[in-house]
């Protein structure tokens, strides 16, 4: 290739990798055409990479279809990896021909992709054996979209480049960095009140609370975080704001993305106050304060999380909590206004939305909406073969403006900590749809007399569907909030005050009275997540140790999962280290303290509660391929239904006599209607 098509391929790359919309399908055709990745299957297209569409229907531009060949090749040998599918669009009686020809020019390039990663990563399709609705999926799913009849794919790309990219302004960047005291203590002279400062935090004089105070843009040494969590919602945030929500499962269902960064660890969710008259922008996070004088203050408590600041003369407080039975965060804030003169404020909430576990292939396929009765953004992802389920961020007040880009909220040289939206009380823009890099971002306008408060909740949740997701919605807005943040403690007391100690150490006291069971329970066994680690998994030892520590407080806990972990059992002697509760697939290991601890597990309970009645429960065996002698692990998932499996059997016999009767693999297989009728039309 030359040096002009090498520079053209990788503004290709910038396409396939990064979340722009300009070399994709309309909006309309995204909007109509998006299906779950599983629709792509028939094609043997996995959809767990990057999809480059190039449609021809003239034997005169296969030169075009050489070119997409040698990007894809290129991309490849640059450690870029993308799905090439060229569709045949010639009409049904010329098809067949061009057919041969691209197979011929796809198959070496295919055999290269297979003898790398198993996967073939290039296919040849033809239109006219094709489905309307498969075509359509295909097309809404790939991240660029090219025509040949548009001329060389270079000239495609370069006229994409020159219409679409803005020139760099270095000096649109604003915001400052991290100084380097940004790390140091606030003072000695913060500690009043606490108990066991340590230069950034300490105990209240309860031990319920642990209060970190901080100035604007400081950051604890690591993220000293809060897990609240309910069986199937929760969040977790840190002193300085950092954090992420999840839903159903805290790896596998991320509704905001979890950064892990132990450094920086940069907010994806963030509430922000904005007079336009004075410029003023506050923020109860420290982390989206940069350039402030203001002290903020944390305290993590038991199942809930307050920040507060006092700042341009307003006084903010914002409460978070999970409501204890729905999947939905509180974001409680109350605003006072302490100058002399009347405002007019702006608050905003926002959100980055993920939808799944992983950003390159979730954020392109997160669809959008909003809902003019409740003011709520919504988010799903209809891509996702996992979780298509609805995610909203709403508020108990009016919306004034709302937007579900990223763009439009932050702007191009703008950041989290200073929105282009927030730094000049503007209006969003009101953005829906397919955009690549969603978010949710909402707006309510405050009028405060002098030495008034008021508050705005935000609520941020999902649900199975839109109907349920707006039905949640309106009840939280009928709701007191302030009555759901106090159930919630009460709840969190009293499951954590059932066994008290007093002892000359208030340290030791502190934790076994409060933290160790609340830390034990919240996060170990509900959330299963922490800032390290985010599995969503039950670990077959880690939690019969967890619930053990719960004989006293609670026995019914630990009989639970003593049953839950002994249901992970092979007839081998083997268990299952760790398993999805959702799907039950985990890991099989030759660990051996895992049955270890299921007999300590037993015997415990048995000991402390004299129900020996646990030793008769029946629980089957799982069935699956035992460990090779020299194996040390495998991935084990529960086989499929009997009824599911006939039909996979019934699939690979017709799949099976299609290729001994044609001599030919990897052909295209496009079904409508009932699958064993289809199967047996293959037959």
């Amino acid at each position: 290739i030359t040096s002009q098509q090498a520079a053209a391929f990788q503004h290709l790359a910038r396409y396939l990798v990064y979340p722009d919309m300009h070399l994709r399908a309309d909006r309309e055709t995204l909007q109509a055409g998006l299906q779950p990745q599983s629709v792509l299957w028939p094609m043997s297209i996995s959809g767990d990479f990057p999809i480059f569409v190039l449609r021809i229907n003239d034997e005169m531009d296969i030169s075009v279809a050489r070119e997409a060949l040698s990007a894809q090749e290129y991309l490849r040998s640059r450690g870029i990896t993308a799905d090439l599918v060229i569709i045949n669009e010639r009409a049904a009686s010329y098809a067949q021909e061009m057919q041969h020809t691209l197979e011929g020019m796809c198959e070496k390039l295919r055999r290269m992709g297979q003898a790398e990663s198993g996967r073939p990563h290039v296919f040849a399709l033809r239109r006219d054996i094709m489905d309307d609705a498969t075509f359509d999926a295909i097309i809404a799913a790939a991240r660029v979209v090219l025509h040949a009849r548009n001329g060389k794919l270079i000239d495609q790309i370069n006229r994409a480049v020159s219409l679409f990219a803005a020139p760099l302004d270095a000096d649109a960047f604003q915001r400052p960095l991290l100084g380097a005291d940004s790390f140091a203590p606030v003072g000695a002279g913060d500690a009043s009140g606490l108990d066991f400062w340590n230069g950034f935090g300490g105990f209240d004089k309860q031990g319920a609370e642990y209060v970190i105070r901080l100035r604007a843009g400081q950051c604890t040494p690591q993220p000293w975080i809060n897990v609240i969590a309910n069986d199937r919602f929760g969040f977790h945030v840190a002193a300085e704001g950092g954090g992420y929500t999840w839903g159903q499962n805290s790896r596998d269902y991320q509704l905001t993305p979890w950064g892990n960064d132990p450094v920086a660890n940069r907010p994806v969710e963030g509430f922000y106050i904005s007079d336009a008259a004075s410029g003023d922008v506050v923020s109860p996070f420290s982390s989206l304060s940069v350039g402030r004088d203001a002290i903020f203050e944390t305290r993590h408590g038991l199942g809930y999380s307050v920040f507060s600041t006092v700042d341009a003369n307003l006084k903010v407080t914002l409460a978070q909590t999970v409501d204890r039975d729905r999947p939905v965060k509180l974001s409680i804030m109350t605003i006072r206004n302490q100058g002399s003169e009347a405002r007019r404020l702006r608050v905003y909430g926002y959100a980055e939305w993920l939808l799944g576990n992983n950003a390159g292939r979730s954020l392109p396929y997160v669809m959008t909406s909003h809902d003019e009765g409740t003011g709520a953004v919504l988010a799903t992802n209809r891509y996702s073969t996992g979780h298509r389920r609805f995610a909203f961020l709403a508020a108990d007040r009016p919306i004034s403006s709302f937007t579900a880009s990223r763009r439009d909220f932050i702007g191009r040289f703008g950041s989290i900590g200073s929105p282009s939206a927030v730094a000049g009380a503007a209006a969003l823009a009101g953005t829906v749809g397919l955009d690549g890099d969603p978010c949710a971002a909402i707006a309510c306008d405050l009028e405060l007399a002098p030495g008034e408060e008021k508050t705005v909740t935000f609520f941020l949740g999902d649900a199975e569907n839109r109907d349920d997701a707006l039905t949640l919605v309106r009840a939280l807005q009928a709701d007191d909030p302030a009555e759901i943040l106090a159930s919630t403690r009460d709840y969190w007391r009293e499951r954590t005050g059932r066994l008290t100690v007093t002892t000359p150490d208030k340290g030791f006291d502190y934790l076994l009275n409060h933290w160790l069971p609340y830390q034990a329970l919240a996060c170990r066994i509900t959330a299963r997540s922490a800032f390290y680690q985010a599995s969503g998994a039950y670990g077959f030892r880690d939690q019969l140790q967890d619930t053990l520590a719960f004989l006293l407080q609670e026995p019914a806990l630990a009989r639970r999962q003593i049953l839950n972990a002994a249901g992970r059992q092979f007839p081998e002697g083997d268990v299952q280290h760790w398993w999805l509760p959702e799907s039950g697939a985990g890991v099989r290991t030759r660990i051996s303290d895992d049955v270890v601890w299921l007999a300590h597990a037993a015997h415990e309970y048995v000991r402390a509660t004299g129900d020996d009645t646990l030793l008769d429960e029946q629980l089957p065996f799982l069935d699956g391929p035992a460990l090779e002698p020299r194996q040390h692990d495998s991935f084990f998932e529960p086989q499929v239904s009997n009824e599911t499996a006939s039909l996979y059997e019934h699939a690979a016999r017709a799949l099976d006599l299609a290729v001994e009767r044609t001599g030919e693999h990897g052909l295209p297989l496009i079904l409508g209607g009932d699958w064993n009728d289809g199967m047996n039309r293959v037959g």
